[in-house]
């Protein structure tokens, strides 16, 4: 079966439908996706970017957000392979007032039960990570 890694770009065209020529397209692709006709790859770069754009250039919450890109993680024809990862960083900033790349990093951590090396004092927000400050 073909694969393709799935760039921000058609994910927002796909989510946000307002590009005549694109939206329809990214559409498409992920109706082939849905019949098994291809398998696309979600990367965590691009969550992060998406996360990005949704929220600077499109103004939209956390919880929307979060709300538009988890089906995603569990999608049939979309393979994410830091899925759960991905997921828990995208409850954490739904619900928390830190940026997404520090979610991600905590739900890394926890996931893999290691702590984080930082000297960003948001990493006190979560509970369920370890932090370390270098030189402590």
């Amino acid at each position: 079966m073909e694969k393709q890694i799935l760039d921000a770009n058609v994910l927002v065209r796909f989510l946000r439908d307002d590009h005549a020529e694109h939206s329809p397209k990214a559409r498409a692709l992920i109706a082939r996706a849905e019949a098994g006709e291809v398998r696309l790859v979600l990367l965590d770069a691009v969550v992060a970017e998406l996360v990005f754009v949704l929220t600077s250039v499109y103004d939209c919450t956390r919880r929307q957000v979060a709300e538009a890109l988890l089906p995603f993680l569990n999608h049939g024809g979309i393979e994410c392979p830091e899925a759960e990862v991905i997921a828990d960083a995208l409850r954490h900033f739904s619900s928390k007032k830190v940026d997404y790349m520090d979610c991600f990093l905590a739900a890394a951590a926890k996931s893999r039960g290691i702590p984080v090396a930082t000297f960003d004092r948001d990493f006190r927000k979560f509970d369920d990570i370890e932090y370390q400050t270098p030189g402590d």
